[in-house]
């Protein structure tokens, strides 16, 4: 039974290895037939990952899940998640707020830097967090996905990247930080720590629908 249960978690750390790659692949990549290669990469994550998660809960609701001394295979991947989610949420304080130096628009320029402080916000909830203390977010109005992203190319931030490139790349990075949350939403067990996840996923598609207008308004004032 062990090795039945190790299996399982080789296959969860496999799905988050697999995901991490085609996050990667797809912001190095120079063309667009390498980037069906990494869609295909992180569609099989999911799948794997999906199936994995729900026979792990079905061998704990058989008793036959037996919680090791040590931190599971699962618990280091979500560590491994979060640890990585901190290190997205504190460069993407870098970009907003370089970037709002970058913008003639004021208001454009506050927004960013309100976004900056929101998720400086996040990476101190999710330090609480590994800490064992869980803090209260507060709701979130329902947001409508304006899926602007899905139709732009992936960029590369560079140092000479206009304004139109980095608003991109900060839309690619939130889209890719609500479906982290919303993955560890889906990964605990306990209804607190989803909520919790759930609400952070929630914050970053506003940040997402934010981006998308100020992108939409720059490229019309740009045309």
């Amino acid at each position: 039974m062990k090795a039945m249960n190790d299996n399982i978690r080789k296959a969860i750390k496999l799905s988050h290895e697999l995901s991490a790659l085609a996050d990667k692949g797809d912001l190095e990549r120079d063309d667009n037939s390498c980037g069906v290669l990494y869609g295909i990469l992180r569609d099989a994550a999911y799948k794997i990952r999906g199936y994995a998660e729900k026979e792990r809960r079905k061998h704990i609701q058989a008793g036959a899940w037996q919680r090791e001394k040590e931190p599971s295979m699962a618990e280091k991947n979500i560590q491994e998640l979060i640890d990585f989610a901190i290190s997205e949420e504190q460069q993407a304080v870098e970009l907003y707020t370089a970037m709002a130096g970058r913008m003639s628009d004021k208001g454009a320029a506050q927004m960013l830097l309100d976004m900056a402080d929101m998720e400086r916000g996040h990476e101190k909830r999710l330090r609480d967090f590994n800490a064992g203390q869980l803090s209260t977010l507060n709701s979130t109005p329902q947001t409508r996905d304006l899926k602007i992203g899905d139709y732009l190319m992936t960029v590369k931030l560079r140092s000479s990247s206009t304004v139109q490139e980095a608003l991109i790349f900060a839309i690619k990075a939130e889209m890719k930080s609500c479906a982290l949350y919303t993955d560890l939403a889906r990964i605990f067990q306990e209804p607190e720590k989803q909520a919790f996840m759930k609400k952070l996923a929630d914050e970053e598609l506003k940040h997402k629908n934010d981006l998308e207008i100020l992108y939409d308004d720059f490229i019309n004032r740009e045309n």
